[in-house]
């Protein structure tokens, strides 16, 4: 599955968070159907209806399998809704190769050279939860394991013409670090594709 950052309709108003209704918690093997779910209805709303179980199964694979990985350096988490306990959000982190700056160099692309660094992906909220500062939460809970991990920063992609999720991201601390070049001119994108980076 590809990486995804955000939805772009994941959380309007970050400071509205009505945490009473919902919890957050790392996810579990039974929460990857309602996980899958979320991540078709987030990213591929556009998915024809009779192929829209291939997709939900696909994924639901390839999150099984991620979930069983018992890496120290990964997590996924879930928000759930206290009435039912059903996961109506969720978002990963695992380490990723980054492009970073040498300390001190000037951006050219000679100064650039990749280490594994924690990176946020597929940050999804249900269409009925969306607006409750939910994917805040889910922000801030995550960058403090992060920190837990010993990391000083944290990464995650977002498309320029995602404007909900931009705005998200900005109003929580994170900067454009990169803007990735192989995205920058990409025919099936409808923007630049950002690096974003937060100091812990």
């Amino acid at each position: 599955m590809a990486d995804k950052s955000t939805d772009k309709r994941a959380d309007k108003n970050p400071d509205n968070s009505k945490s009473s209704s919902f919890q957050i918690r790392l996810a579990h093997q039974r929460d990857v159907p309602h996980i899958s779910h979320i991540l078709v209805t987030s990213f591929y709303h556009q998915c024809p209806p009779l192929l829209y179980p291939l997709a939900v199964w696909s994924i639901s694979l390839d999150l099984g399998l991620r979930l069983l990985d018992y890496s120290p350096y990964y997590a996924c988490l879930v928000a759930t809704s206290i009435l039912s306990s059903e996961a109506i959000a969720t978002l990963e982190v695992n380490l990723k190769d980054i492009p970073t700056l040498k300390s001190g160099k000037s951006d050219y692309w000679f100064n650039w050279h990749t280490t594994e660094q924690p990176y946020i992906s597929n940050l999804a909220v249900h269409p009925h939860w969306r607006g409750q500062g939910i994917a805040f939460k889910l922000l801030t809970t995550v960058e403090s394991k992060v920190r837990s991990w010993g990391f000083k920063y944290v990464y995650l992609h977002v498309l320029d013409s995602n404007n909900s999720a931009l705005k998200l991201y900005q109003l929580s601390g994170y900067q454009v670090y990169k803007i990735d070049p192989e995205f920058s001119f990409n025919p099936f994108t409808s923007g630049k594709r950002l690096l974003m980076r937060k100091a812990l």
